[in-house]
């Protein structure tokens, strides 16, 4: 019996290294998704909003943001002018693939 406890420990392990290995590729492709759609969307009037819009990805987590003083406004308005997304869109975009991938990993 301590046998088929060791052999089933190890399966499990195996599949977690499995599932984090493909978790983490997939959340990584999933910034690279958002990043990408961010910078189609957002709006170019001198490039230095398009050129503050960067991405990091470790392990099972990432950040994707612009940097720029006024990102902010250009997202969601402001009494300059209307809301101009284009961090909302890429998320959305990139949660959709993110799912799909997930669904694939765990299978």
């Amino acid at each position: 019996m301590a046998q088929s406890i060791g052999a089933m420990c190890a399966r499990l392990y195996a599949m977690e290294q499995r599932w984090r290995g493909g978790m983490e590729r997939a959340v990584s492709d999933a910034a690279g998704v958002a990043y990408e759609v961010a910078r189609e969307l957002v709006p170019v009037d001198t490039g230095r909003l398009r050129a503050s819009i960067g991405a990091e990805a470790a392990g099972l987590g990432a950040t994707v943001r612009a940097t720029a003083a006024y990102a902010l406004f250009v997202e969601i308005g402001s009494g300059r002018g209307p809301a101009q997304p284009y961090l909302g869109p890429a998320f959305r975009r990139a949660a959709a693939e993110l799912s799909a991938a997930s669904r694939e990993v765990i299978g």
